[in-house]
């Protein structure tokens, strides 16, 4: 028979149990064993503290009852105010992230229950693998010490949720202005720019993702087909109180966190989901209010107040590193004890390589949320190192798409300027005022005269260039189409 099939028996339980107690009577902790269950690798013990013995005791010295009986495992945790002690002399292994997901029960699991967003949480203390549906929750918090497991559980979360996933389904907007983690996961085709490391960028991708919220929400009113077709957006922001502290300006701090807290309030109602990750968060350097994140997990905390803001309460702190971790969701009715998922580095660089090099099939760009407010030094390095990445076509496509619509636009009126394309198109000042020489070099628009608004030139759709007309009709805008914005805009006249 394998060791690991049903390896413990009541005696082999009864002894352990025994010396459980025996090592913390050494220590002074008075407990009591009063039932216990057993699994195939551990036993889940409950346990019932004795006269004065306290709970913090009993946590404070479970690490030192760990290294005298030199086991592998052993945590206490609690589960509706009741103790419990997971223990086992085996060495517990647990498959490796990649593994489960290239497991055929996976993709079947996550069909079965209907999950959106599905992401593998960890493997809860009877050694269950958990998976959660992030779009079932309103959004995520992430903390936890250097070292105890976050960096990990982050990246995992992102595999997960873009594994199987086409655009057409997830974005991702990703902004990493601390430790530069996340940037293996720069040039996948979920991107909606390139990893964002520069706090202005972050910035003005997070307004405009709000503006996306409202663009979304009034949708889902008008056109509820048309909303239904959007892929939801997950936004991860790693090292969130480092992108709070690097913006000196009081104003800028201001729009920034009333942008998040925005976004936190009905983000999920607009299929935007937020993933907050800190080292050693605060309710006062994550300067938002936290109450609308549901799903949290919570890594080894240097302090018992950092617990408190990742998870409610305190425990955290007692936590051993290496990816244990508390978990808590509106799918618990109480927080959770877990072992997180892990993923080595050669595994993620591979599992990355696969999913640039192999695109989905049918893949989609046309509802994609796509941002192209980046700052310069990201923008040239893309432009000269990955000319060919998914995440760059994505974005030469957006902006011919929305460039043609500004050429229809601009034919239907007398005049046109800067701050009117800003407006109606909710872009940024450099980018129209590209759009703006764009359409003067193709005739559309005339010259600059001081401030006044340019006018629009063509009188028929014999006075725009072959060229023009080619381009639209690549996009699917027909010359009828453009007939119409200059009949119209005569009428008008």
């Amino acid at each position: 028979m394998d060791k690991h099939n049903n390896y413990y028996s009541e005696v082999k339980a009864d002894d352990l149990s025994d010396d459980i107690v025996k090592q913390f009577e050494h220590y002074g902790v008075d407990i009591k064993i009063k039932d216990r269950l057993l699994q195939k690798d551990r036993v889940i013990f409950e346990v019932k503290l004795k006269g004065a013995t306290r709970e913090s005791q009993l946590f404070a010295r479970a690490s030192d009852v760990q290294l005298k009986l030199k086991l592998p495992l052993f945590q206490p945790f609690k589960n509706n105010l009741t103790i419990f002690i997971a223990a086992s002399d085996l060495k517990i292994k647990y498959n490796s992230l990649p593994k489960l997901l290239n497991n055929p029960a996976y993709p079947a699991f996550k069909k079965k229950m209907k999950m959106r967003l599905p992401f593998a949480t960890g493997y809860s203390i009877t050694s269950n693998l958990v998976i959660v549906d992030l779009s079932s929750e309103n959004h995520l918090l992430i903390g936890g010490s250097s070292g105890s497991g976050k960096s990990v559980a982050l990246k995992c979360l992102i595999l997960s949720l873009i594994t199987g996933k086409s655009v057409a389904k997830l974005n991702l907007l990703i902004i990493d202005v601390g430790a530069n983690d996340l940037m293996p996961f720069d040039g996948i085709p979920h991107l909606s720019c390139p990893v964002i490391r520069n706090t202005e960028a972050g910035l003005k991708a997070l307004i405009k993702l709000k503006k996306e919220m409202e663009r979304r929400i009034d949708l889902e009113f008008r056109n509820n087909d048309e909303f239904m077709l959007l892929p939801r957006i997950v936004c991860v922001i790693d090292e969130f109180p480092a992108l709070i502290s690097q913006i000196g300006d009081k104003k800028m701090l201001k729009l920034l966190t009333v942008t998040i807290s925005s976004l936190l309030q009905r983000g999920r109602h607009a299929k935007i989901h937020m993933v907050l990750a800190a080292q050693n968060p605060t309710i006062k350097n994550m300067n938002i209010d936290l109450g609308n994140i549901t799903a949290r997990m919570a890594f080894t905390c240097a302090k018992r107040n950092f617990s408190e803001t990742i998870i409610g309460e305190s425990g955290a702190e007692h936590l051993l590193g290496n990816g244990d971790m508390y978990f808590k969701s509106s799918k618990y009715k109480s927080i959770q004890r877990m072992q997180g998922v892990f993923i080595s580095p050669n595994e993620l660089k591979e599992s990355l390589l696969y999913l640039k090099m192999k695109p989905f099939p049918n893949q989609s760009f046309e509802h994609m949320f796509v941002i192209s407010e980046m700052d310069s030094q990201q923008s040239d390095s893309v432009e000269k190192d990955d000319l060919n990445s998914k995440s760059v076509i994505t974005k030469k496509d957006a902006n011919d798409k929305l460039f043609a619509q500004i050429v229809i636009w601009s034919l239907e009126r007398e005049s046109i300027s800067h701050n009117m394309i800003c407006e109606v198109f909710h872009i940024g000042w450099k980018r129209a005022k590209e759009f703006l020489n764009k359409l003067h070099n193709l005739e559309i628009a005339g010259d600059m005269y001081e401030k006044l608004p340019r006018a629009i030139l063509p009188e028929s759709v014999e006075d725009i260039s072959l060229e023009t007309i080619d381009f639209l009709s690549k996009i699917g805008v027909s010359v009828d189409d453009v007939a119409a914005a200059i009949q119209k805009r005569n009428r008008e006249l």
